[in-house]
């Protein structure tokens, strides 16, 4: 089954936007990762993703293990070897496996940009404004709620937007695969 790093999964996710408030130096590594990871699950459980897959399976980093349970230490680093995190994958509809991995690269990038937007849009500050008094109405519009709304809608759109044109262009019925395409040659 084809595989997709999660260095390659948040590479993806960092070129679709400037997400710079995930590298400050208050935010521990781990806490970074587990966020991400926590992106990434929820970009692929997305219905409109999910259904793109026969079969997907997320692998999160683990510490390798000798055969006594104890974690393998590094001799030059003397830290646990850990096995790198990854999704293995195998969609419905196929192509080539480089522009499928880079196909799905895009749409879990997307995903994940929708993932992390959402809790800056229905945060409690900016929902605020619809039952809130003028004063709290003019702080939310100051934190640029609209701004946070169109960037949700907008990764939404080109992510549906993608596998909407795939599913266009790798269509059963314009490359003859369909078996209403075949029983119409049949009857001729």
């Amino acid at each position: 089954m084809p595989t997709i790093t999660y260095d390659e999964l948040v590479s993806s996710f960092l070129r679709k936007g400037e997400i710079l408030n995930l590298f400050t130096e208050d935010i521990t590594d781990e806490y970074r990762n587990e966020f991400l990871w926590g992106l990434i699950y929820s970009a692929i459980s997305d219905p409109y993703v999910n259904r793109l897959f026969n079969s997907i399976t997320i692998n999160e980093p683990i510490e390798q293990l000798d055969e006594d349970g104890e974690p393998v230490i590094d001799e030059e680093t003397g830290d646990p070897v850990v096995i790198e995190g990854h999704i293995e994958y195998e969609l419905t509809r196929k192509t080539t496996e480089s522009m499928d991995k880079l196909f799905v690269m895009d749409v879990i990038g997307y995903g994940m940009i929708a993932q992390w937007m959402m809790p800056l849009v229905f945060s409690t500050v900016n929902l605020v404004q619809m039952y809130g008094t003028s004063a709290e109405k003019f702080y939310a519009q100051a934190n640029h709620s609209s701004v946070n709304n169109e960037v949700l809608d907008k990764a939404i759109y080109i992510q549906r937007k993608l596998i909407r044109d795939r599913g266009l262009v790798y269509n059963s019925y314009i490359d003859g695969t369909s078996s209403s395409s075949k029983l119409r040659s049949s009857e001729s």
